[in-house]
């Protein structure tokens, strides 16, 4: 009987000769969508930051001061917590009249909330819900009621290509 070690590594021999065995490049560069890899220049299309926000000064310092001021992490509902900022800037957003809300990075018990708050409210606003759902995630989350999925893990765990645009002056 072989063992664990040699059926791995006949395995990793046999991804190798036929060249599909992955290893994770070596990435480089504060930019989400211009990158270097392994030595050389490209642009990112596995990136969710299409608007090429995530190193905007401002979006940054927002950011820390939200995570200073109010903290982050899971937390149970409402009437248990008590009432978070986030709460109140939901009522703040709905008191707008804005056609559509991003519910993000909440737990199951706070979206829960969200959704009640925003579903006694009168109008139709859309509700999306992002962060952390996966596939084992996404019946719980879709049950709490939003409109919308935005699910990460699709281009987190997408097998990858190797594409260069080269551009010549």
């Amino acid at each position: 009987m072989r063992s664990l070690e040699a059926v791995l590594e006949a395995e990793l021999a046999e991804l190798d000769a036929i060249g599909r065995r992955r290893a994770c490049p070596e990435v480089s560069g504060l930019s989400r969508t211009g990158v270097v890899v392994s030595g050389e220049p490209r642009l990112s299309f596995c990136s969710n930051d299409y608007l090429g926000l995530a190193e905007h000064p401002a979006l940054a310092t927002a950011a820390a001061a939200a995570a200073a001021r109010d903290g982050f992490g899971a937390s149970a509902s409402r009437l248990v917590s008590g009432d978070l900022p986030a709460h109140r800037q939901l009522e703040e957003a709905l008191a707008l009249e804005v056609d559509a809300i991003l519910l993000d990075n909440m737990d199951l018990a706070t979206l829960r909330e969200a959704v009640a708050m925003v579903r006694r409210s009168p109008g139709r606003v859309v509700l999306e819900a992002s962060g952390g759902i996966t596939p084992r995630t996404a019946p719980d989350i879709a049950a709490t009621g939003v409109d919308l999925l935005s699910v990460g893990w699709i281009t987190h765990s997408a097998p990858a290509l190797d594409v260069a645009l080269d551009v010549a002056p």
